[in-house]
């Protein structure tokens, strides 16, 4: 397994502040609800499956790095260390088994993700919904890297060098719309131009380019 797909590198994520709203996981944790039985996708360190304990609700994991899966079974009901994509999940869970099913920033890093989120469909109950947080790739400061001819990978962040999916808002609508699940709440986390880890000096950008970019719909959009 490639180390660079050990997910323990975001265990520094240890608190996470409820009171920030602009904060992909206190996001996640308001709309996955209280008292629920929980399939996570992605668990990490078990930073998210903590605070789902402690709301009354019982957390079943797949992660696919082992040393991080070991920590968040502390939190787990069932920790399942695999990679989802090869997981035969029809063997794995009955139909209709959870409340709610998150993927916190997981679906970037799959290699087909159109085919996770069809399979995992019918292991929600008939009233069980999706939480899926994403990056926004037509962030301001990745469309204006790319126009000064430069395509960064970083170590986290929007163009994280584990990411083989990318998303804007119009590709998450059809990608769930052809997946058979209906979008019923959007939030989002926002990072002005200039201040993401793909920042560069906005002094060597044409005020009227900069000005365009910041006019886009979501150009301050991070996840």
């Amino acid at each position: 397994m490639d180390e660079k797909l050990f997910s323990k590198r975001y265990g520094q994520i240890t608190i996470i502040d409820l009171n920030n709203k602009n904060s992909s996981p206190t996001l996640i944790v308001e709309l996955t609800g209280l008292n629920k039985n929980i399939l996570e996708i992605g668990t990490s360190t078990g930073y998210m499956s903590k605070i789902f304990k402690s709301q009354g609700s019982s957390v079943t994991g797949i992660e696919i790095d082992p040393e991080a899966g070991l920590m968040a079974q502390e939190y787990c009901e069932r920790m399942i260390i695999a990679d989802v994509e090869m997981l035969e999940l029809d063997k794995t869970f009955a139909p209709g088994s959870f409340d709610v099913i998150v993927c916190g920033d997981v679906l970037e890093h799959l290699k087909n993700p159109e085919s996770i989120l069809k399979n995992i469909k019918k292991f929600l109950k008939p009233s069980g919904y999706l939480v899926v947080s994403l990056p926004n790739f037509c962030h301001g400061d990745v469309l204006l890297t790319i126009m000064n001819g430069d395509f960064r990978y970083t170590s986290v962040g929007l163009l994280d060098e584990t990411h083989l999916r990318f998303f804007g808002l119009k590709n998450i609508f059809s990608l769930f719309a052809r997946c058979g699940y209906q979008i019923s709440d959007i939030q989002t986390t926002n990072l002005e131009i200039g201040k993401t880890e793909l920042a560069f000096n906005q002094n060597k950008i044409p005020s009227d380019l900069l000005n365009f970019i910041k006019s886009l719909p979501n150009s301050s959009v991070y996840q």
